[in-house]
């Protein structure tokens, strides 16, 4: 349960780099709001912690895929595509 209790994360900010604020996802739209000089639309986001001090928005972005694991098993299996018949009441 403890994790639980621990909030949401930034996986994508500086590099060896920890923030300690606390960040909601009021925390983007204040980061837009201030970005653009925008209001803010409501109390909640007028009093929450711009995210933008997590990113090093000067650094070159990773364009490279990042290597996922591979799954042990298939949970799901995709959609099958629709039928393009159509049906007569005949």
């Amino acid at each position: 349960m403890g994790d639980l209790l621990r909030g949401q994360r930034v996986v994508a900010g500086k590099p060896g780099a920890v923030a300690h604020t606390r960040f909601g996802h009021e925390s983007i739209l204040r980061m837009v709001e201030d970005r653009y000089r925008l209001r803010p639309c409501t109390v909640r986001d007028a009093k929450a912690n711009s995210i933008a001090a997590a990113f090093d928005f000067n650094r070159k972005p990773r364009l490279e895929l990042p290597r996922l694991p591979t799954p042990p098993s298939i949970i799901s299996q995709p959609c099958s595509e629709p039928s393009t018949e159509v049906e007569t009441n005949g």
